[in-house]
């Protein structure tokens, strides 16, 4: 049993979308006596057509039921705090900012095989994984899964990083919630402590978007490890580093633990 249905709750709300009904094996199956309406695509097609100007309005609110739904599977609300401190980025902010920026949160649903993110593409966005999972394609024989509790997109919510690296594409289908750049730095600059937090990434956001950081290539080039080896090789492996923030007293690497970085 995946999940169970109650009253006011609907099933594969997703075709009203658009979206294919992906071939996962589930099926509806009633656990006491019911009473069920059904809606085709075709009908539903027909009545949205005849009020254009509501289609944008009718998707959000789609997708904001299904994102719902995904929440509560994880213990938690949609637009909460709890959603946003599943990135460690937001763990440093203070409470009355994050509550805040609760207001401010986005909802999106992705069909198997659908791309997110694009490389290569231009992007703002901290993607929050509700449900489904994704992977992010670097070029490698195990791409990283993201799942429930993922995040994606803190470097790129700073403005480190302006453009897309690697496409993440979903396996499942997903549903996530998204917080933008314009919203995360203007209100770190607002609420009085926060900025000082944040002042080194967001001193390297303004200058990656001005064009004036230096690469990740050329700071390599200056290490032991990496003084002789050619710039074209550094370039490329700059494209498979992945972006990880720590909070303050947050262990990063134990003594005698199992090392899996380079695998």
């Amino acid at each position: 049993v995946v999940g169970t249905l109650e009253q006011h709750q609907c099933f594969h709300e997703h075709l009203l979308l658009g979206m294919a009904c992906p071939d996962d094996g589930r099926s509806l199956v009633p656990g006491t006596e019911c009473e069920v309406q059904i809606l085709s695509v075709a009908m539903w097609t027909k009545v949205v057509n005849e009020f254009p100007d509501d289609k944008e309005w009718i998707k959000r609110n789609i997708m904001t039921c299904m994102a719902e739904r995904s929440a509560k599977n994880l213990g938690t609300e949609l637009n909460s705090v709890e959603i946003l401190r599943m990135s460690r980025l937001l763990t440093l902010v203070s409470e009355e900012l994050i509550q805040t920026m609760t207001k401010f949160m986005d909802v999106a649903c992705y069909m198997p095989g659908q791309e997110i993110c694009l490389a290569g593409r231009p992007g703002d966005a901290l993607y929050l994984f509700l449900s489904g999972s994704a992977e992010i394609l670097d070029g490698t024989d195990q791409p990283r899964i993201l799942g429930p509790r993922s995040c994606y997109g803190e470097a790129m919510c700073l403005g480190i990083i302006t453009m897309h690296t690697n496409t993440v594409r979903a396996q499942t289908m997903v549903v996530a919630q998204s917080v933008r750049r314009r919203q995360l730095v203007s209100y770190l600059e607002k609420f009085e402590g926060n900025s000082e937090r944040f002042t080194s990434l967001l001193k390297e956001g303004k200058l990656s978007q001005a064009n004036s950081v230096e690469r990740l290539p050329n700071k390599m080039k200056r290490w032991n490890c990496f003084r002789a080896a050619q710039l074209p090789f550094l370039e490329m492996l700059a494209l498979k580093a992945e972006d990880e923030f720590f909070a303050p007293n947050e262990l990063i690497i134990k003594i005698g633990e199992e090392c899996h970085y380079g695998q």
